[in-house]
């Protein structure tokens, strides 16, 4: 039972947060899309998906809660 309680008290923060915390973990997105650029420049990442990538992850953002 401490368990269950504790796993609901984690969704509870995570259902309250402003941010998602999978944003979090990528930083300022004006950093993440400038690597994400300078990958695709380079060759790291694919010139049609990541531009699509970046897209998504800015509309996660907006329409974060």
């Amino acid at each position: 039972m401490p368990a269950v309680r504790s796993m609901l008290a984690r969704v509870q923060r995570l259902e309250q947060a402003t941010v998602s915390p999978w944003l979090n973990l990528l930083g300022p997105l004006d950093k993440f899309e400038a690597a994400v650029r300078d990958g695709i420049v380079e060759g790291r990442y694919d010139p049609l998906d990541m531009p699509l990538v970046v897209v998504c992850v800015r509309r996660w953002e907006r329409e974060w809660p």
